[in-house]
């Protein structure tokens, strides 16, 4: 006798999906980073002080600016500012330098437009500072200028941080919110001042003979590079 034929349907295999990568069709995204670091070195005779700084939010021209010039002296307290390979970044009387992301500059003539998705700062502090001196951030738009005190940034939104002997590194960032800041940008037209934004970082700095504090800054900006048309141009 035949055995019978099951009624059941035989499940049919999900297909197989091309592991070929396609191009994205909004554009080249790119994750791009630069590192630097905010050095307090204190005098024989200490001073209260801070440490305050602003990031400008463009990868295209993206400059840091102090509250102070990098080679002064304010009392006792001098501010120099290094790069991840140890050479000075500002020197001499000035009080600001670009950024440099190599990686965006490297792409950059390839596209006509860019926009940014999303910028993060992380700050990793020393002991230098002390654990009642809370690191501050805000964000800023047309205003270029570091916080001079506590006061200017609890006067509007702010975050806080606390730190603890296992957890001294502060993260902030920037998202576009609104309309004007979400759209494309032309690649060789500058960004004005008064549309831009600007991520600040303040921290009092106690008193402290020879003392030394030092930020250790990450910098990670989120973009998406594309050209006039809107057709992405392929990177090998």
């Amino acid at each position: 006798m035949a055995p019978k034929k099951s009624n059941a349907k035989r499940g049919k295999s999900a297909p197989k999906r091309s592991s070929k990568p396609s191009a994205p069709r909004d554009g080249q995204n790119l994750i791009i980073s630069s590192y630097f670091e905010v050095i307090n070195q204190q005098g024989a005779v200490g001073a209260d002080t801070q440490m305050s700084y602003s990031i400008r939010c463009d990868p295209r021209d993206c400059k840091l600016q102090l509250s102070s010039s990098a080679g002064a002296t304010l009392g006792a307290e001098g501010i120099t500012v290094a790069k991840a390979d140890g050479t000075t970044l500002i020197a001499g009387a000035n009080n600001f330098a670009d950024l440099p992301f190599l990686r965006f500059a490297q792409f950059a003539p390839l596209y006509n437009q860019y926009k940014i998705n999303k910028i993060s700062c992380d700050v990793t502090v020393d002991r230098g500072a002390g654990l009642e001196n809370k690191l501050m951030f805000a964000t800023d738009k047309a205003d270029a200028t570091p916080a001079g005190n506590v006061g200017v940034l609890v006067g509007s939104a702010h975050k806080e941080m606390t730190m603890t002997e296992s957890r001294r590194t502060g993260k902030y960032g920037w998202k576009p919110s609104d309309a004007q800041d979400k759209e494309y940008r032309n690649m060789k037209q500058e960004l004005s001042d008064n549309d831009a934004h600007f991520i600040k970082v303040y921290q009092d700095i106690d008193s402290n003979a020879n003392g030394k504090c030092t930020h250790k800054v990450l910098v990670t900006i989120s973009a998406t590079l594309k050209d006039s048309a809107g057709t992405a141009v392929a990177l090998n």
